[in-house]
């Protein structure tokens, strides 16, 4: 369930009280910061693993909350932020570490790995401090099989896209550029559909559509206006995907059945989402 009454506070008709909000901001910022340890980190939830698991990644882990407080600190919602900039990139070896089992993931993803750990420093420390550390990572994703955001090399191709506007430097185009144009020639065709998609690699092959394994997701980094995508995307964003492409339905074992798209021609005159050759093209 979304919400339970023991554990959410519930809808209120009160009205907007920005007072109020930052309190209970800085309330939440104050109890997060109490709860960090300098060797435990932060607790872990206990639908997420066993209390003595600690994850340290952008997305589950301490990453993700030191990126948190870092960003409400920057959008002046609260001040009472302890630095962790010293101890980021520490985070990286032991989120390698908790991979060992599934190195088929890759361990340069943005949610997941190195990319994300090295981005939260950068925004920290400033980019140069760790700006070798992040290109690395960043090409050394560029062949990962998962075809995903989390990752993949659609997620690690934003975060090119995201340098590239924080720096203007060229090599981070040159990465967008290729990692975009590798995800275009590996679209294939859809199961019992006359269709194009991605496929991601995520211990077996198959096709998702969820919002981070999944179709939105790997569309996020081309669809945003970028130095190869201007002309390409003529306004289609995240709604028109529901414009052109139907529910992708599954079987009892979780394979897709079909799919169908409304509009567009890709590879071979196959549907697709957007017209893929001209998108490659444009590149």
């Amino acid at each position: 369930m979304l919400f339970e009454p023991e554990r959410h506070q519930a809808l209120s008709s009160d009205r907007w009280d920005e007072q109020f909000v930052r309190a209970t901001i800085n309330r939440i910022v104050a109890d997060t910061i109490r709860d960090f340890s300098a060797t435990t980190l932060w607790p872990t939830h206990p639908d997420d693993a066993p209390p003595s698991t600690t994850f340290y990644n952008v997305y589950i882990g301490a990453a993700g909350v030191m990126w948190a407080l870092d960003y409400l600190r920057r959008s002046a919602a609260t001040d009472a932020v302890p630095d962790y900039g010293p101890i980021i990139v520490d985070l990286i070896a032991p989120n390698r570490a908790s991979f060992a089992r599934h190195m088929f993931l890759g361990v340069g993803g943005l949610l997941s790995g190195d990319t994300g750990i090295l981005l939260t420093a950068a925004r920290r420390n400033g980019i140069p401090t760790v700006v070798e550390q992040i290109g690395a990572a960043i090409d050394g994703n560029a062949d990962n099989a998962c075809r995903e955001f989390m990752y993949g090399a659609p997620g690690t191709a934003a975060a090119s896209l995201a340098l590239w506007r924080e720096t203007g430097d060229a090599i981070w185009v040159e990465r967008y550029r290729r990692d975009i144009g590798r995800l275009w020639s590996q679209l294939r065709p859809c199961l019992d559909a006359d269709c194009l998609i991605w496929e991601q690699e995520l211990g077996q092959l198959a096709s998702h559509l969820g919002a981070v394994h999944g179709l939105p997701a790997i569309c996020c980094p081309p669809f945003k206006d970028g130095p190869s995508c201007r002309r390409r995307s003529r306004g289609i964003g995240a709604p028109a995907l529901s414009a052109h492409c139907e529910p992708l339905p599954f079987a009892k074992d979780g394979s897709p059945i079909g799919h169908s798209l409304k509009e567009g021609t890709g590879l071979a005159g196959r549907p697709c989402l957007y017209n893929t050759v001209t998108a490659h093209q444009e590149l």
